[in-house]
């Protein structure tokens, strides 16, 4: 077989090596193949995604849990193939992440977001505190600019940038520099808050809470759902409340799937939550309604009528 076939195999095994910590060694076969190709399909289906505008926009509420009203959303984005149907953002992300596509797709988030916030200011619906909060990944920031291109997209829409939030995971820390602590601390100046995604699932420390200007830690779900029954899942609650206060940092609990679970994160301290006991990520129309009817969630049986 030709040398290039052989160092080619070679690579994509290496490559899959260091995605399976666990194994000392990987040897190429098939399914590496097949899977490579189906990402570089999945990789040009994306390109022609954005092209034709198959993606959209979910929105999930976030409550105060005190009252269960609406003080705020984040945007969760989905991709509705022509062919294959809906494709899970755990599929697409990641592909989109490694061919840098995530930072055209990011951009369109953003723009669709916002245009949103901006359709419901006009129609006179303001009950959140926080309109959208967007979801960023490490590469969008890696490019340089992200604290300009965010300000342009908020111009053009006419959004303030108090009525927009990012939610950042703990793998940014993975690559920390000058350059995202600097982009940072622009946005933050700028007035859009900073979210930490996921606490306590990743690469945060101390240090990295002390020096990047967070207005928000989200408690990661998989403690949150264990928080009645697990000492351990309510000890990292209440540490993440304890830090939140020491960085006058808000709180909000993801994953709340139970009345019970609201209760004793509000008798804790925790002042703000989302899950699908108050509500599923809504499509847009479904969220506009929700607006519309100004309660509190989750709805009662008569008033999702």
């Amino acid at each position: 077989r030709p040398t290039r076939d052989l160092l080619r195999e070679a690579e994509r095994a290496l490559l899959r090596h260091r995605t399976e910590a666990s194994a000392p060694w990987v040897a190429y076969n098939i399914r590496i193949h097949e899977e490579t190709q189906q990402r570089i399909e999945l990789r040009r289906e994306l390109r022609r995604a954005l092209d034709e505008d198959q993606f959209e926009l979910h929105f999930q509420p976030k409550v105060d849990l005190a009252t269960g009203m609406l003080v705020a959303c984040e945007a969760l984005l989905r991709w509705n193939h022509p062919e294959r149907g809906r494709i899970p953002p755990g599929v697409f992300i990641p592909i989109a992440e490694q061919s840098q596509l995530i930072t055209p797709i990011g951009d369109w988030v953003l723009r669709r977001a916002c245009r949103h916030l901006r359709d419901w200011r006009d129609a006179g619906l303001e009950p959140v505190r926080v309109a959208v909060a967007v979801n960023v990944s490490l590469v969008q920031f890696q490019m340089g600019d992200f604290a300009t291109r965010v300000r342009d997209i908020l111009g053009e829409f006419g959004v303030a940038p108090q009525e927009l939030a990012l939610e950042i995971t703990e793998s940014v820390f993975e690559r920390e520099s000058d350059s995202l602590l600097n982009q940072m601390r622009e946005l933050h100046d700028m007035g859009v808050r900073l979210s930490l995604d996921d606490f306590g699932t990743g690469y945060s420390s101390l240090l990295y809470l002390q020096r990047y200007p967070f207005d928000e830690i989200k408690i990661d779900q998989a403690f949150v759902l264990h928080l009645l029954d697990d000492p351990f899942s309510r000890h990292i609650v209440e540490t993440v409340m304890m830090l939140a206060r020491a960085l006058d940092a808000e709180v909000v609990a993801e994953g709340i799937e139970s009345a019970a679970v609201g209760e004793a994160l509000l008798a804790m301290g925790c002042r703000f939550g989302q899950g699908f006991y108050y509500s599923k990520p809504l499509e847009a129309e479904a969220f506009r309604w929700l607006l519309e009817q100004r309660g509190s969630l989750p709805l009662t049986a008569d008033a999702a009528r």
